[in-house]
């Protein structure tokens, strides 16, 4: 997570940790994602059905988590 953004938040800057979430239930993987997009500081890079699935975009969208 050393590579983490920052971003300004009410005036103070705070890192923005970039996501890459992988889930193979799309129903919780859309909830995971809309919960994460409203918080701050958070931000959704990508979105994969599975970790085989991510290891690509991950490699490209440089995530600090997947």
């Amino acid at each position: 997570m050393g590579r983490a953004r920052r971003t300004v938040l009410d005036g103070r800057r705070s890192p923005t940790i970039r996501v890459l979430v992988a889930e193979d239930r799309s129903a919780v993987r859309a909830g995971l994602v809309l919960i994460l997009r409203s918080a701050p500081g958070i931000d959704v890079v990508g979105e994969a059905a599975d970790g085989r699935e991510a290891v690509a975009p991950a490699r490209e969208l440089r995530p600090d988590w997947c």
